[in-house]
């Protein structure tokens, strides 16, 4: 089998741009790829030099010399191909396996393949909302909300942070409202409604965060992103003027599990 020699992303020698010309022109001659390298990459190498690495790179499997032409190794890329494909299924799986299963994209963009670690951001989220800022959210089903994000909604109420959600009117849900509800601040309000929506949560020209379950899978996505943040509040705030005030049911008498 063909050796499959390391091709940093840093400084670069000679048989990286014998590799690159190869790839983009072809079959070239010694002294073509030569002038090519002194020109084109501007690299300051003599003709011997040149002829050495090329010995290099057929004595590595990497390149063939026909007559008077050197071409790369059909083999060799094949190689290359299969271990990059390789190379990336494995590297974004250890991605994917970061704490909690979270994958970072950037400083402002975030992805989660958790309802915990989903859950444990919400929180964060509701932590950074400061007095005047809005807290909306909406969703159909999984309101068993571990005690950090309950504790979280608790601290933000008291910094006088208003505080609106969209739910079902179902039992589940209900235990929910009592629990906003009991924060008992004039900026709480939960209304319910029928149409169909996504599950969103984010604090009012900052943050916003929506989530789809699967039924072997979930993911959620958080923006730290005001034009984000806008769009889906528009959203969010046409359906809150469609919707109806929450009534609890009377049957339900718990208290959430915090």
């Amino acid at each position: 089998m063909n050796s499959l020699p390391f091709l940093g992303v840093g400084r670069k020698d000679v048989k990286h741009f014998i590799i690159e010309i190869l790839q983009k022109e072809g079959k070239q001659t010694t002294r073509q790829l030569f002038n090519k390298i002194c020109t084109e990459k501007n690299v300051n190498v003599t003709y011997q030099g040149t002829h050495k690495a090329i010995k290099q790179l057929i004595g590595q499997g990497v390149v063939i010399k026909e007559k008077h032409e050197i071409t790369l190794d059909e083999l060799w890329v094949r190689q290359l191909i299969a271990l990059g494909r390789s190379f990336e299924r494995e590297y974004s799986v250890k991605k994917l396996k970061t704490k909690e299963g979270k994958l970072v994209l950037h400083k402002n963009a975030r992805v989660y393949f958790s309802r915990t670690g989903n859950v444990s951001a919400l929180a964060e989220m509701a932590d950074h909302a400061k007095n005047g800022d809005l807290l909306f959210g909406q969703s159909k089903s999984g309101f068993d909300f571990p005690k950090e994000f309950y504790e979280s909604l608790e601290r933000a109420a008291k910094r006088g942070v208003s505080i609106k959600f969209i739910i079902p009117q179902s039992k589940e849900a209900d235990e929910f409202a009592k629990f906003l509800r009991g924060l008992n601040s004039s900026k709480i309000a939960v209304r319910t409604t029928t149409d169909d929506y996504i599950r969103l949560f984010g604090i009012k020209d900052k943050e916003i965060m929506f989530a789809r379950a699967f039924q072997d899978a979930y993911v959620a996505i958080h923006f730290a992103d005001k034009i984000l943040a806008d769009y889906f509040f528009k959203d969010f705030k046409e359906r809150w003027n469609h919707s109806t005030v929450f009534r609890l049911l009377k049957e339900t008498t718990a208290a959430p599990n915090r």
